[in-house]
């Protein structure tokens, strides 16, 4: 106990190391690296692999099969109108333009009368959107353009002019054999080289109205006096009143939308063109946004309508 030296003594301090022996920084970097790249690609992949859309052009070019894409129609911005305008040069304006120029290298040359067939797989893809448009587009002071509301179980034409409802129309005219074609056209408000024939009254019994043959009657009897008919029909996947009158035709323009056609549909589309119930398919992709867009509605620039003016944050946000 009375020994004072200690027990121990340091003869060499320890030797330590600058970094940590544990955690391993550089490993855990990587690790992050290696997640955060898997992390994002793993939700695209997901997303892709149960997204069952059409989406893209190029998609819908891939999944046709006997038919060809004849155009795009851009999506429409809040507080754009439905219509396109005299004189229009917006986006939609010049997409209809394009459309209408493929859709003339499908129809016979100098022919008179002739009868474009719009239609597409269910309800909601743009059909009646589509058909309007491209009449008021297609109604130029040296050609005059009708539309027939030929849907009859669900009529859409006059949702564009409420003031128009309750008009005698399609329904009535096959119905009635004694009643003349001059009683159910009417001039439209948008355009004054655009008339229309709605759909009438709807009734109980369409699929014996539209097979009666007064339908054909009515086409053969507008031919001489309009340079273009557009028959604004029914889906075709819904119902099977289309294809009774689908043998009029002289082009189809089948619409699909982007982000809403399931990419299934556009097999029943190939089907019906294999199996000859409709003919000299063109299909046309609508709601097609910019991000999705082939040629970039507004991207060159290009135009009254162009927005390459507009400041850099206000492109950035959308504004």
């Amino acid at each position: 106990m009375a020994i004072a030296a200690p027990k121990a003594r340091i003869v060499d301090d320890a030797l330590v190391n600058p970094t940590p022996v544990s955690p391993k920084k550089m490993i855990i970097y990587l690790a992050a690296l290696v997640i955060g790249l898997l992390i994002p690609f793993g939700i695209i992949y997901l997303l892709e692999l149960f997204n069952n859309k059409v989406k893209t052009k190029q998609e819908l070019e891939k999944l046709a099969d006997g038919a060809t894409v004849i155009g795009e129609l851009p999506s429409l911005e809040k507080g754009d109108p439905e219509i396109v305008q005299l004189n229009d040069l917006s986006p939609l304006a010049e997409a209809f333009r394009i459309l209408i120029t493929n859709i003339n290298f499908m129809l016979p040359k100098n022919k008179k009368g002739n009868v474009i067939f719009v239609t597409s797989s269910v309800k909601g893809e743009g059909k009646t959107f589509t058909s309007v448009n491209l009449a008021l587009t297609l109604a130029t002071p040296r050609k005059k353009v009708i539309i027939i509301g030929s849907d009859i179980r669900n009529p859409q034409l006059q949702r564009y002019n409420e003031s128009r409802r309750g008009l005698i129309g399609l329904s009535e005219f096959m119905y009635d054999e004694q009643m003349e074609v001059s009683e159910i056209i009417h001039p439209t408000s948008f355009n004054p080289y655009c008339d229309v024939i709605y759909s009438g009254a709807i009734t109980p019994n369409p699929t014996e109205l539209l097979s009666n043959g007064r339908y054909q009657e009515l086409v053969e009897s507008l031919k001489p006096m309009y340079d273009y008919i557009l028959l604004d029909t029914a889906p075709l996947m819904l119902v099977t009143d289309s294809f009774l009158i689908a043998d009029v035709a002289d082009v189809t323009v089948y619409v699909t939308r982007s982000g809403y056609t399931e990419k299934e549909l556009i097999g029943f589309v190939s089907k019906q063109v294999k199996d000859k119930k409709i003919k000299n398919v063109g299909l046309v992709l609508n709601d097609v946004s910019k991000v999705h867009s082939g040629y970039g509605y507004g991207k060159y620039g290009y135009g009254y309508s162009a927005d390459s003016h507009k400041p850099w944050w206000k492109k950035l946000f959308g504004k």
